[in-house]
C-alpha cells in the first residue's frame, strides 16, 4: 500500500527539471497571478503594464500576466526572468505546476507530466527499460500541490455497481504501467487489447475469496479477445508510444471522474487514436519514414489536445457512456 504522505512519480519522469524550452511561456495562455506574488514580480518592472485585469477571477487572483507577439509571456526572455531572479517559489502557481498533472487520493500524491512540454516529451525518448512507480520529489518544489483532490471520495469503480478498494486500484495502476512498458517488441495496440481483456476478467471478481489486489496480480497476458489493429509506428518507436500511454494510465483523473476501470482504459485508446491522427497528419505533409522529431511533435500535439484543451468533465462523461 502507498504512503499518503509521499509523492509518487513514474521512474521516467522522476528526474524532470525545467530546461526552459518555453512552450508553456509562448502558448498565449492566460496565466493567473496570486496577489501575494505581485510585489516581488513588480521589482522586475518599472511599470504595471505587465499585469492585466481578470474580471470574474477568484479574489486571491490579482490579474493575468500580459503576453506579447506570438503569445509569449512578457517575462520570458532567454528563459523566465521571474524564476531567474527569485526562484521557483516566486512563479505563479500555474507555472509552478506545469507540466505536472497531480492526483491526490488516500494513497498519496501522484504526479504525471504533460508531454506538450518539450522537456517532458524528451523523457519518453531518453528512458530505457521498464517504467516503475517510485517515490520521488515533492510535486511542486516549495509549493502546495494542486490537482484533482480525491482524498474524501470513494475509490474508483470496478463495475457499474461495485467499487474497488484503494489497494486493489494501486495494484491495477502498477499493472497497467508494467503491461505497457515491459516488452519493447509488443505493439501499443496489442498492449491495449490485453488490458481490455483483463478489465473484463477483473470485473468478474467478487469479494470473499481473495483480495482484489491478488486478482490483479494473477491476471494473464493472453486474454486479448479482439482483433488487434496494425501499428502505425515502427517497432523502434513502440516503447516511446507505450511510455506515453503509461503516463496517461498513471495518476489518472479519469479513474475518479469517469466510471473507473473502463473509462481509464478507454482514455488510453483515445490517447493512442489521437496520436495516430497526429502522425497521419504529419505524414500527409512530409515524405519518408516517421522520424523521432516528428513523433515528438505528434506526441506534444496529442497532449495539448487531451490535457490542456479538452473539457475533462465532458470527456469523462463521453468515455463513461453517460452522454
Amino acid at each position: 500500500m502507498n504512503d499518503p504522505r509521499r509523492t509518487y512519480w513514474l521512474s521516467m519522469h522522476a528526474s524532470y527539471g525545467c530546461r526552459h524550452a518555453g512552450a508553456c511561456c509562448s502558448s498565449g495562455w492566460a496565466i493567473a497571478l496570486e496577489r501575494e506574488k505581485v510585489d516581488a514580480i513588480q521589482l522586475l518592472r518599472a511599470d504595471r503594464g505587465w499585469l492585466l485585469p481578470a474580471p470574474g477571477a477568484p479574489t486571491e487572483v490579482a490579474g493575468v500576466i500580459a503576453y506579447g507577439r506570438g503569445g509569449r509571456c512578457v517575462f520570458h526572455r532567454d528563459g523566465c526572468e521571474i524564476q531567474r531572479a527569485s526562484g521557483h517559489d516566486a512563479l505563479p502557481s500555474a507555472c509552478q505546476h506545469f507540466p505536472r498533472e497531480v492526483l491526490i487520493d488516500p494513497r498519496g500524491i501522484f504526479v504525471t507530466l504533460s508531454h506538450y512540454c518539450p522537456t517532458a516529451a524528451d523523457l519518453l525518448f531518453e528512458h530505457h527499460g521498464p517504467v516503475e512507480i517510485v517515490a520521488g520529489p515533492p510535486a511542486v518544489p516549495g509549493g502546495t500541490p494542486e490537482g484533482l483532490n480525491a482524498v474524501d471520495v470513494l475509490p474508483p469503480l470496478l463495475t457499474g455497481s461495485m467499487l474497488m478498494d484503494h489497494e486493489g486500484y494501486a495494484a491495477w495502476e502498477a499493472h497497467m504501467v508494467q503491461t505497457l512498458t515491459t516488452r519493447d517488441t509488443r505493439s501499443p495496440e496489442e498492449a491495449l487489447a490485453i488490458l481490455d481483456g483483463q478489465v473484463k476478467s477483473l470485473q468478474r471478481w467478487r469479494p470473499g475469496k481473495s483480495p482484489l489486489a491478488d486478482a490483479v496480480r494473477n491476471l494473464r497476458d493472453d486474454c486479448a479477445d479482439t482483433a488487434i489493429p496494425e501499428p502505425f509506428v515502427s517497432v523502434t518507436f513502440f516503447p516511446v508510444v507505450k511510455r506515453l500511454l503509461a503516463a496517461h494510465a498513471f495518476a489518472s483523473w479519469m479513474a475518479y471522474q469517469g466510471n473507473g476501470l473502463p473509462s481509464v482504459v478507454r482514455k488510453l485508446h483515445l490517447t493512442l487514436a489521437t496520436l495516430r491522427m497526429e502522425v497521419a497528419g504529419l505524414r500527409d505533409r512530409a515524405c519518408g519514414p516517421l522520424t523521432a522529431s516528428a513523433l515528438k511533435d505528434a506526441i506534444r500535439q496529442t497532449d495539448l489536445q487531451l490535457v490542456h484543451l479538452a473539457d475533462r468533465d465532458h470527456l469523462a462523461r463521453r468515455l463513461s457512456g453517460w452522454v
